[in-house]
């Protein structure tokens, strides 16, 4: 790994760091915030009445309410003093949505969760939500008591059916989420709204929305006796949260640092090779020419040989033909 890979490295590793440390201080300061607050958050996927019951227990027409696509922020609306109704979009509709709406779970003290029978019993996602709303209290047994079932639209469904459809989505909450103990509440805001303008109080009472409002009324002083100790909670979960994620940070980090490490030993080990290689391949030429010098030598050797045999040959010849020469003169 090159100084300067290393060192832009480490540099992103900082900043990670740091990123993780600034949202972890903001959102621990959050929790300090609203922990003298209480909010009651409703979870459901779109159009089975969250916001339509929120604004029957507000006595008021506060949420946005249709049959499209209506809430798609958080709403929070005081139901007593430092008391908030949280009104979420609804899940699985589209994925910001539901970024929102477990921006709001996470600061729960109590989770109603909506479901309109006439549709039957929970869907696969809205169990596989459940499971997910969870991870923000401090534990299942904590959750499922700050947590109730509203069965929505009550009107649509006969007594009968609506009773098979309440007991297998209980067995299937108790089954798939581990959960039970928790209140059920049979709600038609229909018959409340017309409860109210016809000044009818059988509808009223039969719409079980005074049923539920009483409900989180009694819980309230219990809810704030546990504030502090709900935030201290989520304090220290929030910051074993961020110590998991710096570990991983951390880890990711050697991961990569280890990998090029490899990658850079692979490549120091071909080079090596390499030069090896290249080094057997100059000895065998360094012997391939000691060989041949020595042949050289050799040849050089005998050239200069034959070069004085011929000198000498030459001078034995002239000499005996001069001999001749004088012989025939004498």
């Amino acid at each position: 790994m090159s100084k300067e890979n290393l060192y832009s490295g480490k540099r992103i590793l900082d900043n990670n760091i740091d990123d993780i440390i600034s949202n972890l201080e903001k959102n621990l300061k959050i929790i300090e915030n609203e922990s003298k607050k209480i909010f009651i958050v409703n979870a459901g996927r779109m159009n089975h009445g969250k916001s339509s019951l929120f604004n029957s227990l507000l006595d008021k027409q506060y949420f946005a309410t249709g049959d499209v696509r209506t809430t798609v922020a958080r709403s929070d609306a005081e139901f007593r003093p430092n008391v908030f109704l949280v009104d979420t979009p609804g899940l699985d509709a589209v994925d910001c949505d539901d970024k929102v709406a477990f921006d709001a779970y996470k600061k729960a003290n109590m989770v109603v969760f909506v479901h309109t029978p006439n549709v039957g019993e929970l869907h696969k996602n809205e169990i596989n939500r459940l499971n997910e709303i969870k991870r923000f209290f401090p534990n299942n047994s904590y959750f499922w008591r700050h947590f109730c079932l509203v069965l929505t639209f009550a009107e649509a469904v006969d007594v009968d059916n609506l009773a098979l459809i309440e007991k297998k989505i209980l067995t299937d909450i108790k089954d798939k989420c581990d959960g039970s103990g928790f209140p059920v509440f049979r709600v038609s805001n229909i018959r409340y709204g017309r409860g109210k303008a016809e000044d009818k109080a059988a509808l009223i009472k039969n719409s079980g929305v005074d049923e539920l409002r009483l409900f989180l009324i009694k819980k309230l002083t219990q809810w704030k006796t546990e504030a502090n100790v709900l935030a201290k909670e989520r304090k220290n979960k929030l910051i074993k949260d961020v110590c998991n994620e710096l570990t991983s940070e951390r880890d990711e980090y050697e991961k990569e640092c280890y990998i090029k490490h490899k990658k850079i030993e692979q490549h120091k080990q071909n080079v090596i090779k390499i030069i090896d290689e290249i080094f057997a391949e100059i000895e065998e030429y360094q012997k391939y020419l000691r060989n041949n010098m020595r042949v050289v030598n050799q040849l050089e050797e005998m050239v200069r040989d034959l070069q004085q045999k011929h000198i000498q040959e030459k001078r034995n010849y002239y000499g005996s033909l001069y001999n001749e020469i004088a012989h025939l003169k004498n």
